[in-house]
């Protein structure tokens, strides 16, 4: 978009231009202050909001901050960005009713005339997955367990048989 552009357009306007044709949510934060400018219903909606009613809240009300080490986290991937203009990765929100959103995204540092220093992100839901991998290990894991404690008991068995073998031997002597 061209600065020209930029300069006769409302926010408003010049977001959802930049990001028209973004199949998931997106949304729009203060760089500085951290607080949601704009957001899409799509996105509103998949945390479980009405439209609008994100707009003037803090970021921590939707990303899952409920210690001092995700905060400061989410603080480093905000310098990060504030420092090379962009963070892609995995955040994971916090629903109205506080279930997880996890979900894949693309944050980029831009500047407005309007709005200021702005950090705008493409979100992709990716819960069902994160959900999937979650499954998996557990899955792992107890066929890990059950793999243990099958060989463990072979592994006994193979010495029973053997401390058999031996008493047998032994009776064989004795006789």
């Amino acid at each position: 978009m061209s600065d020209e552009y930029i300069g006769k357009t409302s926010a408003k306007d010049f977001y959802r231009d930049f990001v028209r044709n973004i199949l998931e949510g997106y949304l729009v934060i203060g760089a500085d202050d951290l607080l949601i400018k704009e957001c899409n219903e799509k996105f509103e909606f998949a945390l479980g909001y009405n439209s609008g009613e994100l707009i003037s809240k803090h970021i921590f009300k939707i990303i899952k901050a409920n210690d001092n080490e995700t905060v400061m986290a989410f603080r480093n991937i905000v310098s990060i960005i504030k420092k090379m203009g962009e963070w892609k990765g995995i955040v994971n929100y916090v629903m109205k009713d506080s279930m997880d959103l996890w979900c894949f995204g693309n944050f980029y540092l831009k500047d407005h005339p309007e709005m200021g220093s702005t950090i705008i992100s493409t979100n992709v839901n990716i819960t069902s997955r994160i959900v999937f991998e979650e499954d998996q290990k557990k899955r792992i894991n107890d066929l890990e367990v059950i793999e243990k404690i099958m060989l463990d008991r072979e592994l006994r068995m193979i010495e029973l048989k053997k401390y058999i073998r031996e008493l047998e031997k032994e009776l064989k002597d004795k006789k």
